[in-house]
């Protein structure tokens, strides 16, 4: 007695056509790739950060808004490690800072007028003791307090010009003064800075 053979149709059915492939080399369906495998292809791979995708972003960036990485205060002349030495800056300050430092701080600054008033002089008596070879040591102490007191404002607020605008500005913390009216003594510049301090912790009161 021969035995029947199956048929095609009897032998596929009950087989589910979407996962049942006849040939293992067949390509398959999208719902049988696991993530990763679905993602092949369709994102870029850079290796290096000097890849076009890094300047691509960046000019993306700095279109958001007119202050991002605006250039940071430029101390010119004046050696910024002095601001984290403390016997530098006191030996800086003894010995008297040369003109071209305050020079220097008002030119990155633009503001002229903020050294004037800590200083307590005109603003064309700040501009007289730019040539000088060394400024006393009172002077030289209120210019790298002031430039200080200027790079820990930028750096809380990230911005040359809202920095300055800051200065300007009524600030509660400071009893609602304005910063830059605080600036003529020692106190007040102390003052400066723990508003700022607490600025950067994200209170703003």
């Amino acid at each position: 007695m021969s035995k029947k053979r199956m048929t095609e149709e009897e032998l596929l059915a009950g087989l589910n056509p979407a996962n049942a492939h006849a040939d293992e080399l067949a390509e398959p369906l999208p719902h049988e790739l696991d993530p990763l495998e679905r993602l092949k292809g369709s994102v870029k791979h850079y290796d290096r950060p000097t890849d076009p995708v890094w300047d691509e972003s960046f000019d993306t960036v700095k279109r958001a808004g007119d202050d991002f990485m605006e250039t940071p205060l430029v101390l010119g002349v004046i050696p910024v490690e002095l601001f984290d030495d403390p016997k530098a800056f006191v030996e800086a300050v003894r010995g008297g800072i040369p003109g071209a430092w305050l020079a220097s701080a008002v030119d990155a600054s633009s503001n002229v007028d903020l050294f004037a008033s800590a200083l307590q002089v005109s603003p064309e008596k700040v501009k007289s003791l730019f040539n000088k070879q060394h400024l006393d040591s009172r002077t030289s102490e209120i210019i790298l307090d002031i430039v200080r007191l200027l790079r820990l404002c930028e750096s809380v607020w990230e911005s040359n010009a809202q920095a300055m605008r800051w200065l300007h500005l009524p600030v509660a913390a400071l009893g609602g003064v304005e910063p830059f009216k605080l600036v003529d003594t020692y106190e007040g510049r102390c003052w400066i800075s723990q508003a700022l301090a607490k600025i950067e912790r994200g209170s703003f009161s």
